[in-house]
């Protein structure tokens, strides 16, 4: 088989390279590209690839821009010709009625492919994810909560999360119709679960999958790819889904699992963005490190000539921490940043995060950067002039790996971390996969 037999949009980076390298653990030939794609690039070298990607911001864009955006990538997977095709999403369900709405995701979709099936699985098992009769659960600092009880949630700063129940929050989105395959349905064999999603999602009906751990993942993943045999798909889906049916794809295509893990040597650099109460704790670790802290203030990040300013009076500072051998953390915010944030502003913090890159592998010689902050990382990848990245090393687990940018210039080959605001644990940038 030549070509690509799976295509996603991932809505913001950090979750786009999650999903590509749940993915590359198993083998697959995989490459993610950065919004907006060369379709002529992507097209000619598709051909040598299992897995195209897209990463994008639509996550954090208004439904008319969201429109113009997915509309150009569909069209793009459209003349690839996959069956399977994933709207990649955070597994906490990010979405707002005027911001990253999925409504329009799946109406743009349905133009491309009006018979699609619709499979909406957001649960990750591994990730602390969880959907039970329907309703959507995340671990929050050891407990289990509704995803309208995690504060980091409701307290979202572009998308709070009011409604754990999936169904009511896709009406509330403007979805007209939609249905749940829940927990007791799960126990039948994959061929007639895969008959009861078709059944339910016929006539363009999202289906909501119930799924508490990795069998039931790898079971609903399984009986999805058997739709796509036959059927065009179109899936709300997070990182389980590659979780789950990677190993199925990879056996049918004779791929081999590629798992390996580098340490970093030198002196780490994290660019976040981040307003998560998660992202404050790691910062807070690598404080009581010694790492050196540079304030990025995001209230002057007005455009891309203040951002340009913050830029240029932050820079020698990081240079000369970096060159002096010592670890360094620039940040917007220490988790109080919440609502009050401007969601307007993401370009502008991006612009600055990937400003303050450049000179940290021009004038530091740095190969590896950690970005934190799923919208801010997004516009900063978008901002940086890389055109695609691939997984430079991965130990299979959930936000353990590192990723290589493809690059016409000296960005070429560079590792970064992308890590989403709630991603990792308190140490996670001083483990030495990461920093």
């Amino acid at each position: 088989m030549s070509g690509p037999v799976i295509c996603f949009y991932g809505d913001d980076f950090t979750g786009a390279s999650e999903n590509l390298a749940q993915f590359h653990k198993y083998g697959l030939r995989c490459r993610l590209y950065f919004e907006p794609a060369d379709p002529e690039r992507v097209r000619k070298e598709a051909a040598a690839l299992d897995v195209v990607g897209i990463a994008g911001v639509a996550r954090s864009r208004a439904p008319g821009e969201m429109r113009a955006l997915l509309r150009a990538a569909f069209a793009l997977f459209g003349s690839l010709g996959t069956r399977l095709n994933q709207y990649k999403i955070c597994s906490t369900f990010d979405s707002a009625p005027e911001t990253g709405n999925f409504s329009v995701a799946i109406e743009e979709a349905l133009r491309v492919w009006p018979d699609a099936l619709l499979p909406v699985l957001p649960a990750t098992p591994d990730f602390g994810r969880y959907t039970a009769f329907a309703t959507h659960f995340s671990r929050h600092r050891g407990e289990i909560l509704r995803l309208d009880r995690n504060p980091a949630l409701v307290e979202h700063p572009s998308t709070p999360m009011n409604e754990a129940d999936l169904r009511r929050h896709l009406a509330n989105l403007g979805v007209a119709a939609t249905a749940a395959i829940m927990l007791p349905e799960l126990a039948r064999d994959m061929a007639p679960l895969a008959e009861l999603i078709a059944k339910r999602s016929e006539g363009g009906v999202p289906v909501v999958l119930d799924t508490i751990d990795n069998r039931q993942l790898e079971h609903v993943s399984g009986a999805i790819w058997q739709l796509a045999q036959r059927r065009n798909v179109f899936s709300l889906a997070a990182q389980g889904l590659p979780q789950g049916l990677g190993g199925a794809v990879a056996a049918q295509l004779g791929r081999v699992s590629k798992l390996s893990a580098e340490a970093h040597e030198g002196p780490g650099l994290v660019l976040s963005g981040s307003c998560a109460a998660q992202t404050a704790a790691q910062l807070a670790a690598v404080e009581a490190e010694g790492w050196t802290m540079i304030h990025l203030p995001v209230e002057r990040l007005t455009g891309a000539d203040e951002a340009q300013r913050a830029t240029d009076a932050l820079a020698p500072g990081m240079i000369a921490a970096l060159q002096a051998g010592r670890s360094v953390a620039v940040y917007t915010a220490r988790g109080e940043v919440t609502q009050a944030f401007d969601l307007d502003r993401a370009p502008a913090v991006g612009h600055a995060l990937a400003g303050l890159f450049r000179q940290a592998v021009r004038e530091a010689g740095l190969r590896r950067v950690i970005f934190a902050g799923g919208d801010s990382s997004s516009f900063a990848m978008r901002s940086c002039g890389a055109y695609a990245l691939e997984i430079a090393s991965s130990i299979g687990q959930q936000a353990s790996h590192t990723c290589r940018l493809l690059s016409t210039d000296e960005l070429n080959g560079v590792e970064v971390i992308l890590k989403g605001g709630q991603a990792g644990g308190d140490r996670f940038f001083l483990d030495p996969m990461a920093s």
